[in-house]
């Protein structure tokens, strides 16, 4: 055993949380030093580590109100039958006056829960969150956020919306059901749903969503032809409009932006219909930002026709990124039409797969790949996402865009080592390049010794450039979308 001096020489932490008489040593522990390094600790180990020391560091762990404006909760999935425990400690007084923001996260792990388990815990988190809402002072949550790794059955997850709530983002998996009920009286600016199945509630279904949003992201509603136009015509401040494998045809999609005259930032991911030329015609004015993913099943000259006819008349575009099936070669036709775009400054072309071998990512590269089509746009662009084999095939667009700060390259280890050295070594002379991203696109791939030193000569002939590489694949939706329209709006929550 060792020697209880030796252990207060060396500076230690005794039982009741004071530090040694050693190096570091002179009593207890100021609060404030305790505080910031339980703000580096996440809830689970402030409660099963921190808060075992002493009574003191337990109260400090667990209900300084310091600690308490942003709670970010990780569950284990086998964890959900006991969330009692935390909804308890959640609502307790003490913390429930203090908390602005909570983050709940389930985490997949065996053995899942049963259905009735998860029944019962979305309900025991709904009364919980609605409890932290209604504080008597006026004061109460402002943030919310819910995700999970696995299906969940939330039936009243709008419920959840307390009456103080700004924020709210439900994200969970296919297999999950959402169910939302009426919200028209919540003071909500930014609402994200994203479910395998999402779908009004017969009370909710002729009712509004609130008045005041700003920001609004649906995932997975079904029947939407007939349900959201009326959702969305009630309001005049909506700004960012994301809707994702949504049951929405082009005539129901045109019905619904024509009620959003604010709208300046739009997102369409695999939904049955894509805008017509008369939808974006509607927009030309104020659409600033637009993120386009035709559904994989779309047909290509359909695709090609609604951007050809369409994107020229969105003349205050500064954003644009653009998702193509990767199917058929006749899907990869860059539109001609980005080059009179008379505003563009960000600017994102990649191919449909999000994740493969590279045998894999070598199919899909197969064939004639387009070029970014040359003119006076390439010398305003600042940012740019390109697959690989577009980039080295425009080698001489890429230097005629001078203005260029960010280029992110996906599915580089499908190229061939002397397209990778002829990239590497244009970012490298390039005038205003900082940041170069290269998405390897998948964790088997990996840069070759040739490629690293291209790099190297790059980054030393360029001393402001920065490089990432990464197994990832490009997302528009997620990194990269964010850098080209700025935080989605569930990246508020936490």
């Amino acid at each position: 055993m060792q020697d209880s001096s030796r252990g207060s020489a060396s500076g230690g932490i005794s039982p009741d949380g004071s530090a040694g008489a050693g190096v570091g040593g002179g009593g207890p522990l100021p609060d404030g030093v305790l505080l910031c390094i339980f703000r580096h600790l996440d809830l689970r180990t402030r409660f099963n580590t921190a808060a075992l020391v002493s009574s003191r560091w337990a109260l400090l762990a667990t209900a300084a109100p310091e600690l308490l404006h942003t709670v970010e909760a990780r569950l284990a999935a086998s964890a959900l039958p006991s969330v009692e425990s935390f909804t308890r400690w959640l609502t307790s007084p003490a913390v429930a006056h203090h908390v602005r923001r909570l983050s709940v996260e389930v985490e997949g792990e065996e053995p899942a829960p049963t259905a009735e388990e998860t029944a019962a815990a979305s309900l025991e988190l709904g009364a919980a969150i609605v409890q932290l809402g209604t504080a008597v002072d006026g004061s109460g949550l402002l943030d919310l956020r819910i995700s999970s790794e696995v299906p969940l059955d939330i039936a009243a997850a709008c419920e959840m919306v307390a009456p103080s709530l700004l924020r709210c983002a439900v994200d969970v998996p296919t297999g999950s059901f959402v169910h939302a009920t009426d919200m028209s009286a919540s003071p909500l600016r930014e609402l994200h749903i994203a479910a395998g199945v999402l779908e009004f509630a017969p009370p909710a279904l002729h009712a509004s969503l609130p008045r005041g949003l700003e920001r609004l992201a649906l995932g997975g509603l079904v029947d939407g032809d007939a349900v959201l136009p009326q959702k969305l015509a009630g309001l005049p401040r909506l700004r960012s409009l994301s809707l994702c494998n949504c049951a929405l045809s082009a005539e129901g999609l045109a019905a619904c932006l024509a009620a959003l005259p604010a709208l300046q930032s739009l997102r369409l991911a695999s939904n049955d219909g894509l805008p017509s030329r008369a939808c974006l015609a509607a927009l030309s004015s104020r659409l600033t930002a637009l993120s386009l993913e035709p559904a994989k099943g779309s047909p290509a000259a359909d695709v090609g026709a609604a951007l050809e006819a369409g994107l020229p008349q969105l003349t205050a575009l500064r954003r644009l990124a653009l998702r193509v099936p990767h199917g058929a070669a006749e899907h990869r036709s860059m539109p001609a039409a980005v080059a009179r775009l008379p505003s563009l400054h960000s600017f994102a072309w990649l191919i449909g797969a999000r994740a493969g071998s590279g045998r894999m990512l070598q199919r899909q590269l197969v064939g004639p790949l387009p070029q970014l089509p040359a003119g006076g746009w390439l010398s305003q662009l600042t940012s740019l996402a390109l697959p690989a084999g577009v980039a080295a095939a425009s080698l001489a667009a890429l230097a005629a865009a001078t203005q260029l700060q960010r280029l992110a390259l996906d599915h580089f280890c499908a190229l061939p080592a002397d397209p990778q050295s002829d990239l590497l070594s244009l970012a490298g002379r390039h005038p205003a390049l900082r940041k170069l991203r290269l998405s390897l696109g998948s964790s088997g791939c990996a840069l070759g010794t040739a490629a690293f030193v291209q790099a190297a000569a790059a980054l030393a002939a360029n001393p402001r450039l920065s490089i990432a590489a990464e197994a990832a694949p490009l997302l528009p939706e997620e990194e990269w979308e964010e850098e080209l329209f700025g935080p989605q709006p569930w990246a508020a929550c936490l």
